[in-house]
């Protein structure tokens, strides 16, 4: 949907609950345009597809979902982990071109990882 048709859509909301936040943002402009928008919730762990500051400003709630995919959030993070120790992305994308080339990953048996928690997800 483009910033046109989703400023269109929320015109006159004066509360918004987003399904799918990664498709679907609020700059600036989408605000602007819905003058009764008292409240914006993502049902998702971040906000950041949201004018956050535009929007406190302008007096809307901004909320997000918290809890329900804090274990997924954590397990992708270890992945992302894995995946940049064992060099996977560069080495799926050499694949698919055809240019494979063996690359020494990152070991991490015996070494430490400091994780240091700023939310609910742990």
């Amino acid at each position: 949907m483009s910033e046109n048709e989703l400023t269109e859509r929320v015109r006159d909301a004066s509360v918004i609950l987003t399904f799918r936040p990664a498709f679907t943002k609020f700059p600036k402009a989408v605000l602007d345009g819905a003058p009764s928008l008292r409240m914006v919730c993502v049902s998702g762990t971040g906000v950041e597809d949201i004018a956050v500051s535009e929007a406190t400003a302008r007096g809307i709630a901004v909320a997000n979902v918290v809890g329900p995919s804090n274990r997924a959030v954590a397990e992708h993070c270890l992945a992302l982990l894995f995946a940049v120790a064992r060099s996977i992305p560069a080495q799926d994308a050499a694949i698919r071109r055809g240019a494979w080339k063996a690359v020494q990953g990152i070991e991490l048996g015996g070494k430490v990882l400091g994780i240091v928690g700023v939310s609910g997800i742990s």
